[in-house]
């Protein structure tokens, strides 16, 4: 039986364009290195359902700084606050 945890690391939020935080944050599921972005369909479709916006991020697989340098390139695009999460599937 496979078990999925959810962990919800709140990151600074970004606050732009006058966003005063009033409204939901954009969550941004991130895959592990050994899993792909395909089994977080649900953990999409369930915050979608209660009004979230999830921009869902593929990483490259290239190492440590190169997966970093581009998370943090498309967090940093966001406009608003964000949130990452990071499923894992024992």
């Amino acid at each position: 039986m496979a078990v999925a945890t959810l962990c919800v690391a709140p990151a600074a939020p970004a606050v732009t364009d006058g966003d005063t935080g009033g409204g939901k944050p954009t969550v941004v599921p991130v895959h592990g290195a050994f899993a792909g972005g395909s089994g977080r369909s649900g953990l999409i479709e369930w915050l979608e359902r209660r009004g979230y916006t999830v921009m869902a991020l593929a990483k490259r697989l290239c190492g440590l700084f190169s997966d970093s340098t581009h998370i943090a390139s498309v967090l940093n695009s966001i406009k608003g606050r964000w949130l990452t999460t990071s499923t894992a599937e024992p």
